[in-house]
């Protein structure tokens, strides 16, 4: 089965491109749903998480305050890497869980399943070991970016930067990717790329050399 690793800087409009993978009939596998699953209240990851930065990453109903957490990991290298050593492992093996389930219906069913697509924000940014073939990038002007992020998260302009300037550059994650979706303001060429691609991954998927049978 062809695995397509779905990336993106912030505010590119991943999930936009993912949620239209989806209406062409292709499953997608989140890592950042998996994400906030594993750490629902009383989970196990969530009490690990709390012994490690303590009670004020919880709110009164013991749900977990992003904000709160991603302030702490924003500013220390160390914080971030002790997160990431918890939820990283759970989360690459709910992602190997799902894709095991779906090439067991192509063996039921040869060819139900032609490709998947795995959103991963940060796949360029850390070493992932995850079965991909190839990489899509969802890429964006960085003004849109900048201005996506303000209103989406509420943040100022200053903040959106530090945010961007955190990830790896447009220039380097481009260089990086086997395809490109340009994300900008024109929504039905941004589809239009997506169709292109998905008529290219099925005629990939064709192939037996991929490396999740």
């Amino acid at each position: 089965m062809l695995i397509i690793g779905l990336t993106g800087g912030i505010a590119c409009g991943k999930t936009q491109v993912s949620r239209y993978f989806e209406n062409l009939g292709i499953p997608v596998i989140d890592t950042d749903i998996i994400s906030r699953n594993l750490v629902e209240p009383n989970s196990p990851a969530l009490t690990e998480i709390i012994d490690i930065f303590g009670d004020d990453i919880i709110d009164q109903n013991k749900n977990l305050k992003r904000h709160r957490l991603r302030e702490i990991i924003f500013n220390s290298t160390e914080r971030r890497q002790q997160l990431e050593a918890i939820l990283h492992p759970k989360i690459h093996a709910a992602v190997l869980q799902q894709l095991t389930s779906l090439t067991q219906k192509n063996k039921a069913n040869p060819n139900k399943v032609p490709y998947t697509v795995i959103v991963i924000p940060l796949l360029l940014e850390t070493k992932s070991n995850y079965p991909i073939d190839r990489i899509l990038l969802v890429d964006c002007a960085e003004q849109q970016q900048i201005e996506r992020t303000m209103l989406r998260d509420n943040i100022s302009r200053e903040q959106s930067l530090a945010i961007i300037a955190n990830q790896i550059s447009r220039t380097e994650r481009i260089s990086k990717v086997d395809d490109v979706i340009e994300n900008n303001s024109d929504l039905d060429f941004c589809y239009s790329q997506i169709k292109n691609y998905h008529e290219k991954y099925l005629i990939l998927s064709q192939s037996n050399r991929y490396k999740f049978k």
